[in-house]
């Protein structure tokens, strides 16, 4: 029966090591799972791999594989950590092993132990990084490299553990001013719902029985609440295959560039999401400029870091532009959807030389200006969706009782 040594973690959190022996790899987790105590298996290897530095199984590397991005949170955790024991003199690998006895998320953990076997054979850590492209991002991968080259690896995650820190605190902030609106619609949602199930059939039914003639609001309001109850299912059917419909379909560049053009333009969030951008877009230019990468470079993993079809169209093209022979600052200029703050400050530091530092002086600009208008937009957005619901409330009891007051006055004649 084959040998397979492992590594897994108990119920206390920490990790042992040991040999099993099962027909395959399913089976020898399964029974490591079952009947050691153990919570989780982080890699099995084949005995006749052990003896050669071998690697995880095929099958572990696939469900990595499968594994989505670290989250923000994440990676500035990751490179906080690494950037604080590279700069102690800690060497990579220890660095590595270090962190494996803090991490607790099981995604994490596994790739650092790939890359800790790759690199006892010889790879560089942005190698290892670089196996897993559907978890570290282009820009991680490419600014670990830079690290290596540049002998500043303990500087390098230090700026990324800034940076990653800074962009997750713009998206919780522009989360925020939409999730009230959210909040109050799904409140709404559920109020209106109920009064349709539950209190339009008893009012209805009193209508019907006292024969009192109805204005139009009310016959709208009841005759609303029938169609629904009526296709309910037909409804809610609907709305779930029109969701995943467009899920679909934003899955495909078409799809996806045609989200990606509405959501800049809707009207209030949309100045948002072109802040929102431009911040993406010069953060990540300006300490990739200010650690070496090149232009060309810099500006091909910058499109990919916007995560917008249309910025990224924009990007490249400028990118093309610049490679035609065009000066940095025309190239920008020519891009209609970037602010004007980051042109003035291309167009600026090209000739002083200076880009990448006046990039980081528009990114602080940028998160101020986001800040401010996610608080005015959540500001605004309060009572106006108060208003809205106060509306709605008002007409569905008006709509309700005016048939009584009616019938009360004409019995007081």
């Amino acid at each position: 029966m084959p040998v397979f040594t492992y590594q897994a973690k108990n119920n206390q959190g920490e990790l042992v090591r040991g040999i099993i022996e099962a027909g395959s790899y399913s089976e020898a987790e399964r029974e490591l799972v079952r009947n050691r105590d153990l919570t989780w298996v982080v890699s099995i290897k084949k005995g006749d791999a052990a003896g050669k530095g071998g690697v995880l199984s095929e099958a572990r590397k696939e469900v990595l594989a499968d594994r989505r991005k670290l989250s923000l949170v994440d990676y500035v955790l990751l490179c906080q950590k690494m950037g604080v024991l590279l700069n102690a003199g800690i060497p990579i690998l220890a660095s590595i092993d270090t962190m494996l006895e803090t991490i607790n998320k099981k995604q994490l953990y596994s790739c650092l132990s790939q890359i800790s076997e790759k690199i006892q054979e010889g790879r560089t850590i942005s190698e290892g990084f670089g196996l897993f492209p559907k978890v570290f991002s282009n820009f991680f991968v490419n600014m670990v490299k830079v690290g290596e080259t540049s002998g500043a690896l303990d500087s390098v995650f230090k700026q990324m553990a800034d940076y990653y820190a800074e962009i997750n605190g713009v998206v919780e902030k522009v989360r925020s001013a939409i999730t009230y609106p959210a909040f109050i619609f799904g409140i709404t949602t559920a109020l209106f719902l109920f009064t349709t199930f539950f209190v339009l059939p008893k009012f209805e039914d009193l209508y019907n029985s006292l024969r009192v003639p109805l204005p139009f609001q009310t016959r709208f309001l009841l005759g609303t609440g029938h169609f629904i109850r009526s296709y309910f299912l037909v409804i809610v059917g609907a709305i779930a295959g029109l969701i995943v419909g467009v899920g679909l379909w934003r899955r495909s560049p078409q799809g996806k560039a045609w989200l990606d053009r509405t959501i800049l333009k809707v009207p209030v969030f949309g100045p948002l999401m072109h802040e929102f951008y431009s911040l993406l877009f010069v953060r990540a230019f300006g300490i990739m400029l200010n650690t070496g990468v090149h232009v060309f470079s810099a500006l091909e993993i910058c499109a990919q870091v916007v995560n917008n079809a249309i910025y990224e169209k924009a990007i490249l093209k400028a990118n093309d532009r610049i490679r035609s022979g065009v000066t940095m600052g025309q190239a920008f200029k020519e891009m209609e959807i970037l602010h004007p703050i980051a042109k003035q400050m291309i167009s600026i530091g090209e000739k002083s030389g200076a880009v990448g530092p006046l990039l980081e002086k528009a990114a602080g600009f940028f998160e101020m200006d986001i800040r401010n208008m996610a608080t005015r937009i959540t500001a605004a957005v309060e009572p106006t969706m108060l208003v809205i619901m106060g509306v709605g409330v008002g007409f569905l009891v008006f709509s309700l009782y005016i048939p009584i007051f009616t019938m009360a006055r004409h019995m007081a004649k």
